[in-house]
């Protein structure tokens, strides 16, 4: 089993003061450095818009300035790291946003406006003008199962009505959905999944452990390039399918550690193939958020320490 050792740790952590956004130095001295939480607030805010939606690049792979669900539900992931309660202003608004993003007709949460199209952005989140979605919504789970999740989670700012309708829409889509999933649908329904009732949630999370063997690349060979690694969907021993992932998460711990570049830093597995000067930006963000995360991820399963 091998460690993070020492070194490494303060390279990461240089490499994170050094190049990470604001929002990933403040979560990082929220983990690691004791530092209260309020400092993330204020920077994880400077990406909600007057609409309540979050939007400015905080998913760092579309730059569109304006609101749009997809960053919505990421500024909520950020919220619920945080332990934000529903009623704090900053869930409050973004819930306010969402209720007013969904397609009636459609009953489903467009990730991401037309719009886009007029910033750099990567190839999958690109929107067909004929169909109004973009790459990524070959199903209706991403990212609205995810929603759904949260409607329950804020139910006390949602009305029962709209709640029961979309999750009644929920059900229907992943009991015909096919398996396995892929995964970014896993993680939309393991999100929703988490704040279901208790029924809901044990059918849910039944079908997606049937699900593991072919969503999960197992091999180390695959984790070069982008995919669903072990760790992607067991980030933490308290994961909700760790014990499913026990053995292959160890191994793609040793791997992840073994493949910290010589700068300290995580990078992403995956390029955009246009817009270069905005690609490398983005692809600095993203080494940011993976460093800190991956910091995370080793501590938790005591394979470093800060």
């Amino acid at each position: 089993m091998k460690r993070l050792q020492p070194e490494a740790w303060e390279r990461a952590a240089r490499f994170v003061r050094e190049h990470a956004r604001p929002l990933e130095q403040a979560l990082f001295g929220y983990w690691f450095r004791g530092s209260d939480r309020e400092g993330v607030v204020r920077e994880l805010r400077r990406f909600q818009n007057l609409d309540g939606g979050f939007g400015r690049a905080l998913e760092p792979d579309f730059t569109l300035e304006a609101s749009s669900p997809l960053a919505t539900t990421v500024g909520l992931q950020y919220a619920d790291i945080l332990d934000l309660p529903t009623e704090h202003p900053l869930v409050v608004g973004a819930m306010r946003y969402l209720l007013g993003a969904l397609d009636p007709q459609e009953l489903r949460w467009p990730a991401v406006p037309e719009m886009v199209n007029q910033s750099p952005h990567a190839p999958w989140w690109h929107v067909d003008p004929e169909t109004g979605r973009s790459g990524v919504e070959i199903t209706w789970a991403n990212p609205s199962a995810e929603v759904v999740g949260l409607l329950w989670r804020h139910a006390r700012v949602v009305p029962t009505v709209f709640v029961d309708r979309l999750t009644e829409r929920a059900l229907q889509e992943f009991r015909s959905a096919s398996l396995p999933f892929d995964l970014h649908d896993f993680l939309c329904w393991e999100r929703c999944a988490r704040s279901l009732p208790a029924a809901a949630r044990e059918e849910m999370t039944g079908r997606l452990r049937a699900s593991l063997p072919g969503t999960v690349e197992a091999s180390p060979a695959a984790w070069a390039a982008y995919g669903a690694e072990p760790l992607t969907l067991a980030p933490a021993p308290d994961a909700l399918f760790y014990p499913e992932l026990a053995a292959v998460v160890a191994v793609n711990l040793d791997y992840r550690i073994e493949t910290q570049a010589p700068d300290g830093g995580w990078w992403p597995n995956w390029t955009w193939n246009q817009y270069p000067e905005a690609w490398e930006r983005a692809r600095r963000e993203w080494a940011g958020i993976l460093t800190v995360r991956m910091l995370k991820t080793l501590r938790d399963y005591r394979r470093a320490g800060s």
